[in-house]
């Protein structure tokens, strides 16, 4: 099976028999578990699965000078894990934003650098739009807020893919043995952003269904439980827990909350 992204010309992710890549590789994964280690632990992934995942990585990272082809693969289901955890959709986005900034800041200089980068930013930019298909939005700002960054990583990675390409630099040696130039997967890159519009077109679709998102202080101390019935006319316990985790109503304010105090809560 020949590379996807050399062709089999040699010089790419096939033959990259350096521990280079791997560095680099190693890097853009600690940057997801940095990113994604939080999320995880909201939705209560059991810890097998994330030492599982943990595992997965690691042998992926040792697996990549003798197989690369086999460990990217390996890195392409893990990257996808937090996508489709049914969590708030902002944080899952915020994380792999922060993944492609990290990706992007590494430089790529030889073919299979080139090669290792664009698969990465690929991997990382499709998980981005597959993620907000799973999770939910707490109101209408959040889905608004989403579609935006999902425009502004689109466009830092289309320039990515751009500085990509061209000529390599190093010595002639180099050039002649890993190629002067590299190009991008245009295919792959039509469907990316196919992609990122789809996906900004179904947040456009939907947020009419999203609550919003409303905000009022206190001008005097109030109990949690009248502000409750004010805000949702009920006070029924899954009323009051929402209520109470929205705002983050703990210790002495079970009790009293203060004159001053912000209370957010949603309409439909």
């Amino acid at each position: 099976m020949s590379c996807p992204y050399c062709g089999g010309r040699g010089g790419g992710l096939c033959s990259a028999n350096t521990n280079m890549q791997a560095n680099i590789l190693k890097k853009d994964m600690n940057a997801f578990t940095s990113a994604f280690e939080s999320i995880m632990n909201a939705a209560k992934v059991a810890d097998d699965i994330f030492l599982e995942i943990q595992t997965e990585i690691n042998q992926a990272l040792n697996d990549y000078v003798t197989n690369p082809l086999f460990a990217m693969m390996s890195i392409n289901r893990v990257l996808k894990r937090p996508a489709e955890l049914a969590v708030n959709i902002l944080n899952k986005v915020q994380g792999y934003s922060s993944l492609i900034e990290t990706i992007i800041n590494n430089n790529a200089y030889t073919y299979s650098q080139k090669a290792l980068k664009e698969m990465m930013l690929s991997f990382a930019a499709m998980d981005m739009c597959v993620s907000v298909t799973s999770g939910d939005f707490r109101d209408k700002s959040e889905s608004l807020y989403t579609e935006k960054l999902l425009l502004e990583t689109e466009k830092k990675v289309l320039e990515s893919f751009e500085t990509i390409e061209g000529e390599i630099e190093g010595t002639y040696e180099d050039q002649y043995h890993h190629g002067i130039e590299y190009n991008i997967n245009i295919d792959a890159k039509k469907e990316l952003v196919k992609m990122f519009d789809m996906t900004r077109t179904y947040l456009i679709e939907n947020i009419n269904e999203l609550p919003t998102k409303r905000t009022f202080i206190l001008n005097k101390d109030r109990n949690y439980i009248d502000v409750c019935y004010e805000v949702y006319g009920n006070i029924e316990e899954e009323t009051l827990n929402r209520l109470i985790e929205d705002n983050n109503i703990k210790g002495e304010e079970i009790f009293m909350l203060r004159k001053g105090r912000s209370i957010n809560y949603y309409i439909d």
